[in-house]
């Protein structure tokens, strides 16, 4: 994979990739940095997704990348919108929190879902991504019966 030599040879890399050490808090934390710093959620899974191909980060770290990545566009949704109206502003939040309350629901089942997936007869760089698409999906369907309660609560 000579996609990513020059991203794994910088040395502020390196020390990020020495502490993906399967931690789900810190790996998601990590995940939401990549998503903020490369300004787009989508780049940080498909870095991810190329970082799991290289055989440089774990599947279930990755899986932890792609919650923290999610979790990361909330956060540059709330940026975003900081100077916006009132009613922005609250539909950002919203969306940070639905995004927030999935990440903690998902992340203690990282490690049996990362198991179950393993099993699949698909390349792990590609299990990222469809991992991306249908957590995203479950998360938003699962979180559809809770937007006119989240609508009160804003």
């Amino acid at each position: 994979m000579q996609a990513v030599t020059p991203i794994t040879q910088a040395n502020g890399v390196q020390v990020i990739f020495a502490s993906l050490t399967g931690d789900i808090m810190l790996d998601a934390l990590i995940g939401a940095m990549f998503a903020i710093i490369s300004y787009s959620s989508l780049a940080a899974v498909l870095l991810t997704a190329t970082l799991t191909a290289a055989g440089i980060i774990s599947f279930p770290v990755a899986l932890c990348l792609v919650i923290g990545a999610n979790l990361g566009s909330g956060l540059l949704a709330m940026l975003n919108n900081s100077a916006a109206n009132a009613a922005a502003r609250r539909v950002a939040l919203g969306s940070l929190l639905f995004k927030l309350i999935g990440s903690l629901v998902i992340l203690p089942f990282v490690h049996p879902l990362a198991n179950l997936m393993d099993e699949l007869p698909l390349p792990k760089s590609e299990l990222v991504i469809y991992f991306h698409v249908f957590y995203n999906l479950v998360r938003c369907l699962a979180m559809v019966p809770f937007a006119e309660l989240m609508a009160r609560f804003l």
